[in-house]
């Protein structure tokens, strides 16, 4: 496998999955980062399918991240430009390559069987895992962290990720936010979640504006460690990712775990990762509004979804993700 993805970033999502995987993966196979001494070439190639192709004579396993646009091009205007081309060109080169794809969701397995051709026996649908140990509804200290964001304790809506990628379709939260405070709920609105780069000042300015007509309902945290990310999920009211598409959706993966009950978007492959443990709403202010507003109001309801998130998330671990894995690299391995 690249030798780069022995170095990977977990503040990224991708990079969570692989920082996840590869240490369980090791206990199956012998893992190696390209340009390392080997005695004999390896077996088959592990790549991520947005990374730069490489020639190899042996068989690849591709790591597909998402394929959105391969069922929808319009995906493509919610990416920055810069980085939706050289993404959709590397991803497309590997997987004319690779012997299989690795998608970590039956909506990502559809864009390549259906918008690549890819055949359906090639595509192996393997989740994404959490780590209990880490996200568990025993973690604490998140109210205190929105206490001093603010100024005040408030119950607050967790929205965790980088808060200016459109897809993540915060706007359409902040303005549910909105229509929730109109009612009378008290709870303001976190943000967990570093920039992406480039962002201009009004684009800044934007995730921390204060809700129309009430102060103090606003906190950006920036970028969290994973200790401050589970203590925020587990304390919070509720965790809302309203994203117009997900490849996975980690991060309600992770908010499970932690018992925080959960809305998110019907689109993508949320209802896949949430299943019966989470609620699911349109990506449009008023029904996420709606939805929200039943598990804050409704306290049966939210004990229901508290009990079942970690339920849920412990039949999805990252030692499940990387027997997938392997049995995908096993395969190539013995039919290419």
């Amino acid at each position: 496998m690249p030798a780069e993805q022995f170095g990977v970033d977990g503040r990224t999502g991708a990079g969570r999955v692989w920082a996840g995987v590869l240490p369980e993966l090791r206990r199956h196979a012998n893992v190696r980062a390209a340009g390392r001494v080997r005695l004999r070439p390896p077996d088959v190639w592990l790549l991520p399918a947005q990374g730069r192709p490489i020639a190899a004579h042996e068989p690849i396993v591709a790591v597909v991240h998402g394929s959105a646009w391969l069922l929808d091009p319009q995906v493509l205007e919610l990416m920055p430009s810069s980085f939706a081309a050289p993404f959709v060109a590397g991803a497309e080169a590997t997987l004319e390559r690779a012997s299989v794809a690795i998608v970590p969701s039956e909506y990502t397995r559809r864009g390549l069987t259906q918008g690549l051709g890819m055949a359906g026996e090639r595509v192996f649908v393997v989740p994404h895992g959490v780590d209990v140990r880490a996200f568990n509804p025993a973690r604490r200290g998140g109210r205190a962290l929105v206490a001093r964001a603010l100024g005040a304790d408030r119950p607050y809506v967790l929205f965790a990720s980088i808060p200016t990628i459109r897809q993540k379709n915060l706007t359409a939260l902040r303005a549910a936010m909105t229509a929730l405070a109109q009612r009378g709920l008290p709870h303001a609105l976190v943000i967990a979640g570093g920039t992406a780069g480039g962002e201009s000042p009004a684009e800044l300015a934007e995730i921390t504006a204060e809700l129309p007509g009430f102060r103090d309902r606003v906190a950006w945290l920036g970028h969290v460690d994973d200790a401050a990310l589970a203590g925020l999920m587990a304390e919070a009211d509720a965790f809302c990712l309203p994203s117009l598409y997900e490849a996975f959706g980690l991060t309600a993966l992770e908010a499970l775990a932690c018992g925080a009950p959960t809305v998110v978007s019907r689109t993508g492959a949320l209802p896949e990762v949430v299943g019966d443990a989470g609620m699911l709403a349109d990506p449009a202010p008023d029904a996420l509004a709606e939805a929200l507003e039943r598990v804050l109001s409704d306290g049966e309801l939210a004990a229901r979804l508290r009990a079942a998130g970690p339920e849920r998330a412990r039949t999805m671990t990252w030692e499940r993700t990387a027997q997938g894995w392997f049995d995908a690299l096993r395969h190539a391995a013995r039919t290419s």
